[in-house]
């Protein structure tokens, strides 16, 4: 089988015959192209052209496959020039087989030297065949002088059938004469420039040469330069850098000039002094970039030497009045003057003069600094009586300086010492005045900053696993430590580890320094063996012996053993339409696929069987904006749980923008948390990476982000003693405002606690925790109304510490003590009839459980997709986390039921939910809302 094609005479091509399989002799050539040679300026063109005749049906052997590729080659060259061609194909593995090799020496001759490749690609077929690929040749022209490459050219070929006629583009080779470097601009060089640099290569008649890839390198000097001739200026002196361009090598010396001086900074700006007081000024120069200069020469003048004279950097006043002071280098780019100015006053009285007019502290949350001292003088020497000081704070939040003169009377001192209590992290100025009750003068004022400095660990949620029996390698993460002011360095850092449940000991903790600048890291490695089924966490708490930084804490998570199933609904987030046969694929979060299925007629999904752990989840619908749902921890079980998931809410493919709007709130008060920081991210439950935008809370908690394209986001708000918080919004119309993130205070009284919160609808939704009294077989109720929210100081120990009836959110259950024993937590939808419904179900409410033990949350739950009125979540017993996630017609009993004793109790629970129905807010109880079977 083949395809015939003619032979190409005259028309400066090679013609390579080539076989797929086996190989049969081609004819011998009998014709060449041939051409009279004229004698140019630029040396010698060389035009090859050969050709094969196709071989006839007598001439081929059975079987036999032909190709053929037409190439034109058009060299410029000087003689003596070797060009060499190569046929060959990279193998499976990379090693690279050459099928077919020749070469030619450029001469003066009358006639072109033919250059003829005939090439056997049958292994080449059969490599592609069991790697299931395709077979592709390279064709390789390299024109050299001396071994040197002056040019070169690879041509690749898909051999994709039995027979073929292939035309490869043409392929021009030249021999570059001279190189030509364009040195505009870069006598000027400084630190810090960039510039692109060209070159030109020409051939021996001055031509132009197209299409050269110039190859820069650096010689020596202070630049970096990329291959591609990229030029960044580093450091000042002599720089040479160097091209190869079609094999010829030219070199470019320059020399790179000191920075020059862009800007005078002048300190103070509208200074006084008195009458034969003096004041030295601080002058520096700096670089475009804003960095301080050293060595240059700046002179300071004044406008009247009348008003006050000016030795050097010290001013000195002559008589009251008004002064400019004028700093000037002549240091510029290109040498320009650059000049500051300032005003000088000087009084008849003296002017209070202080021996530093900044005080900085660096302080972490809550921490108090260390008293600082400023002596107070006069710039005359003279004495004030009646000295007073006072303090205005920028922004205005409360008092945090703490400011006392030693005396009354100048000499004296200043002590000023910091607290920065309440304040989150993040600067603060006060400005602190001093001034005479008593005798004229001018006063002074000290500007008084304080750092409010923490660790910052990035990520601050670490996930191994999922892992499954003989598992041997395990991986470990870094996590990144900086502290929240960069000029703070890290110093005197450790670690400890707390783990959270049973399982202990499978955590190692490395620090790569103690002491760094401006980051460190830790090394966390994991050690699962012999740790049960399911999930085991841990903090990584990391502290520092500098009395100015806080700590921070890494959560980190080892999840290994049993599987389960993700379950969730896909709806449309404009109409919440269920979306049918829509995608939804499950990776690990680096990204390997586990599981793919589509969603039935209502929109639901249930996974198939995963092995417990962590996994991103992605929904994908014709129509619709790809939508990702992130970090959701899949809880295994002997029976392969199913953990449901929040409803993907899938946004319409548009091109339009909208407003958010929030608030952030106290999750066991409902009040506005204010100066919350709040982070915008792409996603569902995105908490981690750079985010999208930030902003801070107002006095109401509120918050805002405009001009959004319709999508879907995650809010994510921190504020010191709280623990982080995080909502997912859907934004499909021009405004919409976020469900409330509720963050949870911290405190060293909470063993549990238990953030429910919803939608707009329904209007009510209530808590409910059960669980034992000590030392009594009784169990207690923790509910609203009020006589049943029970107490966190007494027995229960275990509060409601608020309820909310208009939608939203938050009902909040803290348990401040934990007896040994089973806890219960449920939830009513209050307002629910199971005869016709008449509020939103529970699968539609967004409603949410967020789980913490201590300060850290450890879980999160979502309704499962079914009708009712009681959605029990949860189980606790010791540090043991049960999910249970139903939703039923009845409260859950409340307590368990001993073997032969399920009949009475289920009269108990029942005769207990009649009398509450009865007469829910009317009578009391002891021990509050307490059970007694």
């Amino acid at each position: 089988m083949r395809l015939d094609t003619e032979c190409l005479p005259f028309n400066r091509n090679i013609m390579y015959a080539l076989s797929s399989s086996v190989r049969k002799p081609v004819a011998t050539a009998r014709k060449f192209a041939r051409v009279t040679l004229g004698a140019l300026a630029s040396g010698v063109v060389a035009l090859l052209g050969a050709c094969h005749d196709a071989p006839t049906a007598d001439d081929r052997a059975p079987g036999q496959q032909d190709v053929r590729m037409a190439l034109a080659a058009n060299v410029m060259a000087n003689p003596g020039a070797v060009l060499e061609a190569e046929i060959f194909f990279t193998a499976p593995g990379g090693t690279r087989r050459t099928l077919a090799h020749d070469s030619l020496v450029i001469t003066t001759g009358a006639a072109d030297t033919p250059l003829s490749l005939t090439a056997d690609v049958s292994t080449c077929a059969v490599a592609a065949a069991t790697s299931a690929t395709t077979c592709t040749v390279n064709v390789a022209l390299t024109l050299k002088r001396d071994g040197r490459v002056l040019d070169e050219s690879n041509q690749q070929v898909a051999v994709t059938s039995a027979t073929q006629t292939v035309a490869v583009p043409s392929v021009e080779l030249f021999e570059v004469a001279t190189v030509t470097i364009d040195t505009a601009g870069t006598g000027g060089l400084e630190p810090g420039d960039t510039k692109t640099l060209i070159a030109v290569a020409k051939d021996r008649s001055g031509v132009v040469v197209p299409g050269r890839s110039p190859a820069w390198s650096l010689v020596s000097g202070g630049v970096t330069v990329t291959p591609a001739g990229s030029l960044s200026v580093v450091s000042e002196g002599a720089a040479t850098v160097r091209i190869v361009l079609g094999g010829r090598t030219s070199d470019l010396t320059f020399t790179v000039r000191p920075v020059s001086v862009a800007s005078i900074d002048i300190a103070p700006v509208d200074t006084s002094i008195g009458i034969g007081g003096t004041f030295t000024y601080r002058v520096t120069p700096r670089s475009a970039a804003g960095a301080a200069l050293t060595g240059r020469t700046v002179t300071l003048g004044t406008s009247s030497a009348a008003i006050a004279t000016i030795v050097g950097n010290v001013a000195t006043g002559i008589s009251a009045g008004l002064a400019t002071i004028t700093a000037t280098s002549t240091q510029g780019r290109a040498g320009a003057t650059i000049a500051k100015t300032t005003t000088l006053r000087v009084q008849s009285v003296p002017v209070v003069r202080v021996d530093r007019n900044a005080v900085s502290f660096d302080l972490p949350p809550g921490g108090t600094g260390i008293a600082t001292s400023v002596v107070v003088t006069t710039d005359t020497g003279r004495t004030l009586r009646g000295l007073v000081s006072s303090v205005t704070y920028t922004p205005n939040v409360a008092p945090w300086l703490t400011q006392s003169l030693v005396a009354n009377t100048t000499p004296t001192t200043l002590t000023l010492r910091a607290a920065a209590g309440a304040l989150d992290t993040g600067t603060y100025v006060a400005d602190v005045n001093l001034s005479s009750t008593i005798d004229p003068s001018v006063p002074a004022t000290v500007r008084v900053t304080l750092h409010v400095v923490r660790i910052i660990a990035a990520p601050r949620t670490v996930t191994f696993g999922p892992y499954t029996a003989g598992t041997t390698i395990f991986p470990p993460t870094s996590v990144v430590l900086r502290t929240s002011l960069a000029a703070v360095p890290l110093s005197g850092l450790t670690v400890r580890t707390e783990y959270i449940g049973a399982g202990t000991g499978w955590l190692t903790t490395a620090l790569q320094a103690t002491t760094a600048a401006p980051s460190t890291s830790v090394l966390l490695t994991p050690n699962p063996a012999g740790i049960p089924a399911g999930t085991s966490q841990a903090r990584v708490i990391v502290t520092s012996a500098t009395p100015v930084v806080s700590a921070d804490t890494i959560i980190v998570s080892l999840i290994a053993g049993d599987p389960g199933r993700f379950s969730g609904l896909v709806v449309n987030a404009v109409n919440q339409t269920p979306i049918s046969g829509a995608t939804v694929i499950v990776r690990r979060l680096d990204n390997t696929l586990v599981d793919q299925v589509t969603t039935s007629v209502t929109g639901a999904w249930t996974s198939n069987p995963i092995t417990a752990g962590t996994y991103n989840v992605f929904v994908t619908a014709p129509g619709f904006q790809d939508y990702v749902l992130y970090s959701q921890v899949l809880v295994g079980s002997a029976t392969v749980a199913t953990t449901p998931l929040a409803n993907a809410q899938v946004v319409p493919v548009s091109t339009s923008s909208g407003d958010i709007t929030g608030s952030v709130r106290d999750a066991t008060t409902n009040g506005a948390i204010v100066a919350a920081s709040v982070e915008l991210r792409a996603g569902a439950n995105n908490t981690t990476g750079t985010p999208l935008a930030t902003t801070t809370t107002n006095a109401n908690g509120g918050y805002s982000f405009a001009a959004r394209l319709f999508g879907v986001y995650t809010v994510v708000a921190t504020k010191t003693n709280y623990a982080a918080g995080s909502i997912t919004v859907t934004l499909v119309s021009p405004s919409v405002v976020a469900p409330v993130t509720f963050l949870s205070p911290g405190g060293t009284s909470i063993a549990w606690r238990f953030v429910l919160s919803w939608g707009a609808q329904p209007l009510d939704l209530d808590a409910h925790l059960t669980g034992p009294l000590a030392a009594t077989s009784a169990r207690f109720h923790v509910f609203y109304p009020t006589q049943f929210r029970g107490s966190a100081t007494s027995s229960p120990f275990a509060v409601l510490d608020v309820d909310a009836t208009d939608g939203f959110g938050p009902e909040t259950i803290t348990i401040t003590q934990q007896i040994a024993g089973v806890y219960r937590f449920y939830v009513d939808n209050f307002d629910y009839s199971s005869v016709g419904g008449g509020v939103t179900e529970l699968r539609a409410s967004s409603a949410r459980v967020d789980v913490y033990q201590g300060n850290t949350l450890v879980s999160q739950f979502f309704p499962p997709q079914t009708n009712g009125k009681y959605w029990t979540v949860f189980e606790i017993s010791g540090t043991v986390l049960t999910p249970i996630n139903t939703i039923g017609p009845a409260a859950p009993a409340l307590r368990a039921s001993p073997a032969g004793s399920v009949q009475n109790n289920a009269k108990v629970d029942a005769a207990w939910e009649e009398l509450m129905s009865l007469s829910p807010w009317s009578w009391t109880k002891p021990f509050g809302a307490i059970k007694r079977d």
